[in-house]
């Protein structure tokens, strides 16, 4: 199935921040390699918020609704304060309102202290390969697999 993907990426309640989003044309398997810029993120909001992941199926026509397919969240505390900028990566998987897990969202994200900027880098959006299917569904973001060491999965939902 062909999805017209969409993510949008926000930090419900950050002064000034507005919701960001990444686009990509049709394809089975969404790749992403997008980052997003927060700035003055404060080191009180460091600990009370949450970054907002949503996966869309954008609608066509006029009127037309972006289709959710998940969404994941994750608090801004879990993701450890560096000094220098490096890259934390971490796997989130999405699940609809029925307890069907329908993909995982790959991200990484950098906290710069001293320019006080969160960066978040959407690498990839895959869904899990159905029972017909003779791959895995699965892509890999510049040949390489998403698969390493220092990422940490986490599952939302039930």
């Amino acid at each position: 199935m062909e999805i017209h993907a969409l993510c949008k990426v926000s930090i419900p309640g950050l002064k000034g921040a507005k919701e960001q989003t990444s686009e990509t044309k049709r394809g089975r398997d969404p790749m992403f390699n997008h980052e997003f810029f927060f700035d003055n993120v404060t080191h009180e909001e460091l600990d009370t918020k949450i970054v907002l992941i949503t996966a869309c199926h954008a609608g066509g026509g006029i009127k037309g609704k972006d289709i959710v397919i998940g969404e994941a969240s994750v608090p801004l505390r879990d993701i450890r304060e560096m000094n220098t900028k490096k890259e934390i990566k971490f796997i989130e998987e999405i699940k609809a309102i029925v307890p069907k897990k329908l993909g995982k969202i790959y991200t990484s994200s950098v906290i710069e202290k001293d320019s006080k900027r969160l960066t978040i880098n959407l690498k990839k959006v895959i869904r899990p390969p159905e029972e017909d299917d003779d791959v895995n569904g699965e892509r890999v973001l510049n040949g390489q697999s998403m698969n390493g060491q220092e990422e940490q999965t986490q599952e939302i939902g039930d």
